[in-house]
């Protein structure tokens, strides 16, 4: 059974780009440049973290990888929320963060399904995550990074 590679991957890339950066330091703003690398290297960091869940063969293996992965997705999102991008940049790190934020309800949808064995709303939240998904990669990409933009399926 292919659960990771239809449900949580979409999930995983979402919240990948969600997780952005580790801290800005000083309180200064960061440099376009610096920013994407600071968001690149945790988004690398953050994708071996979730490789190393797993891959759900069940929907019961699927609703613990989700709350595995939960604490995680909720860090990274943490995380992004300190860094302090270039001032022209905020109103794309803001939505970027949106996308985080939402990556953290489907997650727990998609656990709550699984949990509820409702492979009907399972799908509706791979559906949205995917979607989800796309956007993050486009705004990491305007955001000037690399491995954030990159769909963790094809890592």
């Amino acid at each position: 059974m292919a659960l990771r590679r239809t449900l949580i991957l979409p999930l995983c890339a979402a919240v990948t780009l969600g997780a952005g950066c580790g801290g800005g330091g000083s309180g200064e703003r960061l440099t376009k440049a610096e920013y994407a690398a600071k968001a690149d290297a945790v988004c690398r960091e953050f994708q071996a973290q979730v490789d190393e869940l797993g891959e759900p063969q069940t929907l019961a293996d699927l609703a613990a990888l989700a709350d595995k992965a939960l604490p995680i997705v909720e860090e990274g999102v943490g995380k992004i929320r300190d860094l302090k991008p270039p001032e022209e940049l905020q109103a794309t790190v803001d939505e970027w963060i949106v996308t985080g934020d939402k990556s953290i309800k489907q997650l727990n949808g998609l656990r709550d399904a699984a949990k509820a064995k409702d492979r009907a709303a399972i799908q509706r939240v791979a559906t949205e995550a995917q979607r989800n998904d796309e956007k993050s990669e486009r705004l990491a990409t305007k955001l000037g990074m690399t491995a954030c933009a990159q769909d963790s399926d094809s890592g």
